[in-house]
């Protein structure tokens, strides 16, 4: 059965290689990730540096020259504000506009709550968090106005601030950037799935409909040769592309500008070889899965259509861990998909290799990928599955 099966496996290769426009179209998903994460990250460094200027509109400036002071101090560009500044702020010219009232020098030497409007524009992501340094900027010079009017009044300012709180962050500098980095366990995933979807397809749906699966059954080859040979034909270009789309993103992360990030990752050999050891069990789970979906579709586009909907298993673990984080554990590795996942995260990470849970995820994962087969060699001795009616 297994010289059989090679010889299956064989002729689905030679096939697949012949056709070079689908062989290099297939090429395309691999490098699209790579390239999106370098793209992504060098954006979001280039947003970051244009980020450390703020650019203030001030309206009354002579009513407040030690709070105007203040901000520049603080490395705030302030500038006049013109009558139109709403517009200004709504087109994102200025990051924020501050209005400091006619009596705010009375209220100020009455020692009352001086009022100040700060005009913002939430809607506009680019600068959201210009206009909140430069309120917290305005909220430091009252505070600092506070404790000056303590002192004057011989009270410590200790007194009105009972809590010191000083955050310290112990995440790793590569465990904050696999949050940037969370898109790559969703392509591999994608890439498992749509790698050989065009080759299961083939080698289903598309020889019933060339009428070859019939005249391919009546050859001195068993059900499961031809299943397991198929099956490993999809699983090699599946496996392949995933080889190809990790090293990708190795190469990516490693060109892309971490440290204007102030992160810094890595992404070499352990992790690669991690990231592979979860998501290759995947990859044959996929191919399985797939020809067995593509066998109960009548047409070719029918068993496209079916597998297209199929692609999208890979979405539902990035909602689940979205809406509801878990941490990788024992019984989150006897689902498929979802471990791989869990694992791939962990690896990002940069996470020590849990020899153990791969093991367990792979084994939950093969061990579905032998039943589908199992059903696959079982639905070929069904005249309506080979003859499609």
């Amino acid at each position: 059965m297994t010289r059989l099966a090679g010889v299956v496996f064989r002729k689905e290769l030679l096939d697949h290689a012949r056709d070079r426009r689908t062989l290099f179209a297939a090429f395309f998903l691999p490098l699209l990730g790579p390239v999106l994460v370098f793209v992504v990250l060098t954006m979001v460094a280039s947003w970051i540096a244009n980020d450390k200027v703020v650019h203030l509109g001030v309206v009354g400036e002579e009513r407040a020259p030690n709070l105007v002071a203040y901000l520049r101090r603080s490395g705030i560009e302030v500038t006049a504000a013109p009558p139109a500044f709403r517009e200004l702020v709504r087109a994102g010219k200025l990051d924020a506009v501050v209005v400091i009232g006619d009596d705010y020098g009375a209220k100020l030497a009455k020692g009352v709550p001086a009022r100040v409007e700060l005009y913002v524009d939430d809607s506009r992501n680019a600068g959201r968090s210009r206009a909140r340094r430069a309120r917290l900027a305005i909220e430091g010079y009252g505070q600092q106005l506070g404790a000056t009017r303590l002192l004057l009044r011989s009270v410590s300012p200790d007194l009105a601030r009972p809590l010191d709180i000083e955050e310290i962050e112990v995440a790793t500098s590569q465990e904050l950037a696999a949050n940037l980095l969370n898109m790559i366990p969703m392509f591999l995933l994608l890439v498992a799935f749509a790698g050989g979807m065009h080759l299961a397809i083939d080698g289903t749906a598309g020889e019933r409909e060339r009428k070859s699966l019939e005249p391919l059954l009546v050859n001195p080859v068993g059900r499961g040769a031809i299943v397991l040979g198929k099956w490993l034909a999809t699983s090699t270009i599946t496996t392949s592309y995933l080889v190809l789309t990790a090293t990708g993103f190795a190469v990516a992360v490693r060109a892309a500008p971490m440290a204007k990030l102030g992160l810094r990752t890595s992404l070499g050999a352990p992790e690669i070889f991690a990231i592979l050891a979860a998501v290759i069990p995947l990859a044959l789970f996929a191919a399985s899965v797939q020809m067995l979906t593509a066998l109960f579709a009548k047409t070719f586009k029918e068993a496209q259509l079916y597998l297209t909907l199929l692609i999208n298993v890979p979405i539902i673990p990035g909602l689940v861990l979205a809406f509801h984080p878990i941490d990788p554990s024992a019984p989150a590795m006897l689902v498929p998909v979802l471990s791989q996942a869990l694992l791939v995260s962990s690896a990002l990470r940069g996470e020590a290799f849990h020899a153990g849970w791969t093991l367990l995820s792979a084994a939950v994962t093969l061990a579905v990928t032998a039943a589908a087969l199992a059903a696959g060699s079982r639905l070929l001795g069904h005249e309506r599955i080979v003859f499609g009616r």
